[in-house]
């Protein structure tokens, strides 16, 4: 333990401190009803458009309107965050034959985007201060009944 400390103090003396971790707040805005749940999802790079994330959250039920997710201490570094909500409760990222997509979804820069996302045009870098996003809900196309 003693070494540890000594360890540490000799690299805040250098300015090489680990940096600490932030709260990355996320509102997601204008949720349509739907009947299935909501995923919110942190990714790096290598786990971009995967089922795989830093962090992620289900909710089950969202309510019309705005929620806002709160993912305590996120590690420094590039993220995208990405919401999907599975609108039709069919457990699948759902599109029409062209390939719009008939789920909501949100994603940084989302409004920018003219095709498929790329890590870079909606990634996002969070330090060691708290980050606060607003997420605008996307909704395209309506399924046919």
């Amino acid at each position: 333990m003693f070494k540890q400390s000594v360890i540490f103090s000799a690299f805040a003396l250098l300015g090489l401190a680990p940096a600490a971790a932030a709260d990355l707040s996320v509102r997601v805005a204008g949720i349509k009803p739907g009947k299935g749940p909501l995923f919110v999802s942190v990714q790096k790079r290598e786990d971009f458009m995967s089922d795989r994330s830093s962090h992620a959250r289900k909710i089950d039920a969202p309510a019309a309107g705005d929620q806002v997710v709160v993912f305590p201490n996120v590690a420094p570094g590039t993220y995208a965050v990405s919401v999907w909500q599975d609108s039709d409760g069919n457990g699948q990222f759902s599109t029409t034959p062209e390939g719009m997509p008939t789920d909501g979804w949100a994603m940084t820069n989302a409004e920018r985007l003219r095709g498929e996302p790329k890590f870079d045009q909606v990634s996002t870098e969070i330090g060691s201060r708290a980050v606060a996003l607003t997420l605008p809900m996307q909704y395209y196309a309506t399924p046919a009944r």
